[in-house]
């Protein structure tokens, strides 16, 4: 009995050796990515309703866009993009102030194109090698141009002439400080490479102003 109780508790500190010297399983990488750089596609929608005139308010175009981030932990990433745009159009209705007489209108055809540049935070779920969703935000400057085509004033106006035709500035370039939240995810299909897509909506005093869906690939440097 003593020599088979040693012999025991000898295959037993054996296991438990053998046991401690393997190597815990991770889903982790084991030399986590430092930096990444992604570029991407997508469709914007942009809200321009606070110009106060009567017509379309949305106008959607084409979108690119670059972004290069740093991982300050495994899940948390710094990031800076710049992008840029189609040219939208809409079609506008603007009402002439003539006192006393029937309202006089003139058609106008605006035409968007913008450039943004912006940083944020984002963070990044699950620790595994091939899925993660993110969510995140930050501040952008958008420099957001307008061209304005202006057609010739209609309207009836018995026994007055209508007012000469005045022309806005064109185009008008106008910039402003907005913050953005964004969500999407990442799925790699190689050790070093992904496929990235997601939605960014930037806001201003007046709600969401700019919502682009985006789609693109990136690699871990």
């Amino acid at each position: 009995m003593p020599l088979a109780a040693a012999f025991l508790a000898a295959a037993f500190l054996t296991t438990g050796t053998a046991a401690a010297q393997q190597p815990a399983i991770s889903l982790t990488p084991a030399d986590p990515a430092r930096w990444d750089i992604a570029g991407s596609v997508g469709w914007l929608g942009a809200d321009t309703s606070g110009a106060g005139t009567i017509g379309d308010d949305w106008y959607d175009t084409f979108a690119g866009a670059v972004s290069i981030g740093r991982y300050v932990t495994p899940h948390l990433k710094t990031e800076i993009h710049g992008g840029m745009t189609g040219e939208g159009r809409i079609y506008r209705v603007e009402e002439l102030p003539l006192p006393g007489a029937p309202p006089v209108f003139r058609a106008q055809e605006h035409y968007f194109r913008s450039a943004t540049i912006g940083a944020g935070v984002f963070y990044q779920f699950f620790d595994n090698q091939w899925f993660h969703p993110f969510a995140g935000g930050g501040i952008e400057v958008l420099r957001e141009r307008d061209r304005v085509e202006v057609q010739p004033p209609f309207g009836q106006v018995p026994g007055r002439a209508l007012p000469p035709l005045t022309t806005p500035p064109s185009p008008q370039v106008t910039y402003a400080a907005r913050p953005f939240v964004a969500t999407g995810f990442k799925w790699y299909v190689a050790e070093c490479a992904f496929v990235r897509t997601g939605i960014q909506a930037s806001f201003s005093n007046h709600g969401a102003t700019h919502v682009v869906w985006t789609a693109g690939i990136g690699g871990d440097l």
